[in-house]
C-alpha cells in the first residue's frame, strides 16, 4: 500500500510538472498564396494581334538560344486581368528548323538585300509546343514578353518601352462662333 501511494503521488507530481512547462503556443501565421487567375477567351485581334505576339516570341527564343522555330498553329488564346495589368497567352505550336548558311551578297559596294535573313532548309516533323505571355503594363508604359518552351520548361523575357500618347489635338471651332469678317 505504501508503495501503491507513492506511485500515485509521484505520477500526480510528473504529470504537473510536464504540464506546467509547456510554453504558450503562439497563433501560426498562414502564408495566403493567391489563387490562380480567370483566364478567359480572347479573340487574338484587339489591342495585340496574336500572330505579332508569335512573331516577336520566335524571334526573342531564336536571339537567346540559336534554334529558329516555325509557327504552325495556335492552341489557346486567353487573356487575364492580374495585379492591375492585362496579360495575354498564347500556346501554339512550332517546328524546329534547320538553317542552312547564310547567303553571300554578289553585289559589291551596295547594302545586301539578304544581309540578316535566315536560310530555312527544312524542318523537323515533331511540333514543340510553346507559350507566350505578354503583359501590358499601361502605368510604367512597358510591354513584357514571356516565351517558354513547355516542353523542357526554358524560359526567356524581354521588356519593350511603349511610347507616351500624345494627346494634344486640334481643336475644331464650330462655325457659329466664328465671327464674321
Amino acid at each position: 500500500m505504501k508503495y501503491l501511494s507513492t506511485s500515485i503521488i509521484l505520477s500526480v507530481v510528473i504529470f504537473v510538472a510536464i504540464n506546467g512547462k509547456k510554453h504558450p503556443r503562439l497563433p501560426q501565421t498562414r502564408k495566403i498564396t493567391p489563387s490562380p487567375p480567370n483566364w478567359d477567351k480572347w479573340e487574338g485581334k484587339y489591342p495585340f494581334s496574336v500572330q505579332v505576339i508569335v512573331d516577336n516570341a520566335i524571334n526573342l527564343f531564336y536571339r537567346r538560344t540559336g534554334n529558329y522555330f516555325k509557327f504552325m498553329d495556335i492552341v489557346l488564346k486567353q487573356t487575364a486581368f492580374i495585379n492591375g495589368s492585362r496579360r495575354y497567352k498564347v500556346i501554339y505550336n512550332a517546328a524546329k528548323c534547320i538553317l542552312g548558311k547564310p547567303k553571300k551578297c554578289i553585289r559589291k559596294g551596295r547594302k545586301c538585300p539578304n544581309k540578316g535573313k535566315i536560310n530555312i532548309v527544312g524542318w523537323v516533323r515533331k511540333n514543340t509546343l510553346f507559350q507566350a505571355i505578354l503583359k501590358d503594363n499601361k502605368l510604367k508604359r512597358k510591354l513584357k514578353l514571356n516565351v517558354t518552351n513547355l516542353e523542357n520548361d526554358e524560359s526567356y523575357e524581354k521588356i519593350y518601352n511603349r511610347q507616351a500618347k500624345q494627346f494634344y489635338k486640334p481643336i475644331k471651332v464650330p462655325r457659329r462662333m466664328v465671327k464674321n469678317i
